[in-house]
């Protein structure tokens, strides 16, 4: 409420809740890890259900996001294509030759 509203407030407050923010992933793992330290890792790997379940969610599960994510994704920030793109077509300093050309990359 506070962003969306872009509602001024206090360095302080603000510098307390980016902290907040930023301990909540690492907060995360060491409960997670926490949970885990009661399993036996023999247990981990052959119980089946928990092995699909895994299978499932790394392989399978991914596949069709991806998919579906070439709908929405069409172009690329410059930041994110390969450096040789950026160098070729002009832009951040290059002449329009590729990184091959202009000697920076070796073809050995």
């Amino acid at each position: 409420m506070i962003y969306f509203g872009e509602i001024p407030t206090n360095p302080l407050l603000l510098q307390a809740f980016t902290m907040v923010g930023e301990m909540t992933a690492p907060l995360a793992m060491m409960m997670i890890v926490a949970s885990l330290k009661d399993i036996h890792m023999r247990h981990m790997l052959t119980d089946r259900k928990l092995l699909i379940y895994a299978f499932l969610k790394a392989v399978v599960l991914p596949i069709p996001i991806l998919f579906a994510m070439k709908f929405f994704v069409t172009n690329l920030h410059p930041r994110m294509q390969p450096r040789y793109r950026r160098c070729a077509d002009g832009r951040y300093g290059g002449d329009g030759r590729s990184a091959l050309q202009q000697g920076r990359l070796s073809a050995r």
